[in-house]
């Protein structure tokens, strides 16, 4: 005959007609339920270390053993220290002799830091100029470096839905870092929701990139004018129009949030350099855009027929139309 209890939980008296169907131990309260359920997954766990640690005891694998409770494993972590009350900053300060990780997990950890500093033993070449021009461009067009909070090292990331024209940066990028190249699905637009596969550049983290993130991402949004004086080249200037440049109801190259300022120095250049006249308009949303003239878009032409990069043959066609 089932008898009254007390739920371990809430302590509520809980008599046999009012007992849950589904839950004989507690009052049967969602919340009750929720905390049995979580008991009993943390009561499986421990069983489970229990079983691996023994395993381990038998394969003669060296362990470490808990200062606190004497309770032995691969790595004390913080969840098992949680329960002493203590971090893991804690329990090093009280016991700055006790390990706290076997043998074999330093191991793995170690082997885990070597793999995320490939850029220590990848056999890529130094960086040059060429390369300062690629990223003068990309900077100022589509690419962009990360740097994950709290980590030493940046990286470069780039997507996009032309394969042809994304396999040539990567294969660009390959000789200089260790990247990656695989096609996914990108994240829902912000505005409509939809989502599109796409083709996903990603190099290792590297100083080198550490550098350029530290020079163009600054509090306030400014483009790196030394690398634009020294590295605006003819390449740079054909690379940076196939990520961002239009050629439609006119010639642009888009300057996505670099301010104003930025957008007449970079004019300037262009005008002087490439002997291409231009001019500075903003767009509805507030965003400067170099304006190519009219007069001029055969000279650009010319520029970007030295470079004739696979996947962007429709933008030098339409730019040779437009200049016909």
């Amino acid at each position: 005959m089932r008898q009254s209890f007390t739920c371990p939980f809430c302590k509520i008296l809980v008599l046999p007609e009012n007992s849950h169907v589904a839950c004989r131990k507690t009052c049967g309260s969602p919340e009750c339920q929720a905390k049995l359920y979580s008991e009993h997954i943390k009561q499986v766990d421990q069983r489970k270390q229990r079983q691996k640690i023994q395993s381990l005891k038998q394969q003669g694998i060296d362990l470490v053993t808990c200062q606190i409770c004497q309770e032995e494993f691969e790595m004390i972590h913080h969840g098992h220290l949680k329960t002493h009350g203590l971090t893991v900053a804690n329990y090093r300060e009280k016991f700055p002799d006790a390990p706290i990780l076997n043998s074999r997990i330093r191991n793995i950890k170690a082997k885990t830091a070597r793999g995320r500093s490939q850029y220590l033993s990848y056999k890529g070449k130094k960086a040059d100029a060429r390369l300062y021009e690629f990223f003068t461009a990309t900077l100022l067009g589509d690419g962009s470096l990360e740097k994950a909070k709290g980590k030493k090292n940046a990286r470069y990331a780039e997507g996009g839905s032309n394969k042809q024209y994304m396999q040539w940066k990567y294969d660009f990028l390959k000789d200089y870092f260790s990247c990656t190249f695989q096609e996914r699905l990108s994240s829902p637009h912000s505005k409509t929701g939809k989502s599109h596969n796409a083709w996903w550049l990603r190099t290792k983290v590297h100083p080198v990139l550490t550098e350029l993130h530290s020079q163009w991402y600054l509090p306030d949004k400014h483009i790196c004018r030394e690398m634009i004086e020294q590295y605006l080249t003819e390449f740079a200037l054909s690379v940076w129009f196939y990520d961002d440049g239009c050629a439609s109801s006119g010639t642009f190259l888009y300057l996505n949030d670099f301010p104003e300022s930025d957008a007449v120095f970079i004019s300037e250049i262009i005008q002087s350099r490439f002997k291409l006249k231009n001019s500075v308009l903003k767009n509805k949303n507030d965003q400067c855009l170099i304006r190519i003239s009219n007069y001029s878009r055969k000279t650009l032409f010319m520029i970007l027929d030295q470079y004739p990069i696979t996947g962007m043959e429709y933008k030098r066609q339409k730019l040779l139309q437009m200049a016909s």
